[in-house]
């Protein structure tokens, strides 16, 4: 059964890059936690334990490339901590009990809550900071910042998958060509052993056919030697 027949696979640009593409919830630092196959797709621990069940390999629900389980199974494979790290990064910091804000504070106006990113000054400001101090100055909301960062760190992760997917199409290709190589050298060694075995199996015909001869010459030798001494004994005993 194919992978995407048997999971759901989300296209690319559905996929959200915290979320696992297979059943795209959210990943964590337990069921769920990130798990790197050798062509570099992410899924979590979960589905890939689903997807391996009683399995020396894993294909990639995305790809289709095969990567050997380790001896631990997918315990072994490698945990993404890069996006583990995201994950932690992304959410919101703990607060005190009388603490209302969930975003970052400014450090100018403590009761404040940072909302813009300054373009000029590259500092995190609040309304207060924007209608003083950093009047006039180019702002973008840390959302939109936040989203557009996001999308970079999207992008690249997409760029290094497919340079991974790459390289790994190419050592295929390497393989591939040496394993040819070998079959090919099978075959000359092959070629050359029965060659040496027809030329000394032709030397040992030969062999047999001039031992034969010399043992013809040699007996008709003789008898051309017993003939000539019966000759010459008739003719000293006459």
């Amino acid at each position: 059964m194919a992978a995407r027949d048997k999971f759901h696979i989300g296209e690319p640009e559905e996929v959200d890059l915290l979320t696992c593409p297979i059943c795209l919830e959210a990943f964590d630092s337990d069921q769920r936690k990130p798990r790197s196959l050798q062509c570099l797709h992410t899924f979590c621990h979960g589905c890939l334990e689903d997807f391996s069940a009683n399995k020396q390999t894993l294909e990639c629900p995305t790809c289709r490339h095969e990567t050997a389980l380790p001896s631990q199974g997918v315990k072994g494979l490698p945990h993404n901590f890069w996006i583990s790290n995201i994950v932690v990064a992304s959410k919101p910091a703990p607060t005190t009990s009388g603490d209302r804000k969930e975003g970052e504070i400014c450090k100018v106006h403590p009761e404040k809550e940072v909302i813009f990113l300054c373009d000029h000054c590259d500092v995190l400001v609040c309304s207060e900071c924007v209608a003083s101090t950093h009047r006039g100055h180019p702002m973008t909301l840390v959302s939109d910042v936040l989203q557009q960062k996001t999308a970079e760190v999207q992008n690249v992760v997409r760029s290094c998958q497919k340079h991974a997917m790459q390289c790994v199409e190419a050592i295929e290709t390497i393989e591939k060509i040496e394993a040819d190589l070998d079959a090919q050298r099978g075959e000359v060694v092959a070629k050359i052993i029965e060659a040496r075995e027809a030329v000394v199996a032709n030397i040992d015909v030969k062999e047999r056919a001039l031992r034969k001869e010399v043992e013809q010459i040699m007996m008709r030798n003789l008898r051309d030697s017993l003939t000539v001494s019966r000759d010459l004994y008739r003719l000293w005993i006459s």
